[in-house]
């Protein structure tokens, strides 16, 4: 599993770049901060990194649409 999230794209949070869609991470509900790492899942939902990092160990599914990532 850690190899397959190591794989997977992250960029860092600027509020200013249109390539993200949401302010803030559904797993906490914080919004993003510039300079956080944040990651981008293969259905192109994206999460802080360490929030969804520990959620797909241990469910292995995407947060808000349940694709299997994993």
């Amino acid at each position: 599993a850690k190899r397959v999230l190591k794989s997977m794209e992250t960029r860092k949070y600027n509020f200013t770049d249109q390539w993200f869609v949401t302010e803030s991470c559904a797993v906490c509900l914080e919004e993003y901060i510039p300079g956080q790492e944040v990651r981008i899942l293969p259905c192109r939902h994206e999460f802080h990194k360490s929030c969804v990092d520990g959620w797909l160990i241990n469910r292995r599914t995407c947060p808000l649409c349940l694709s299997n990532i994993l």
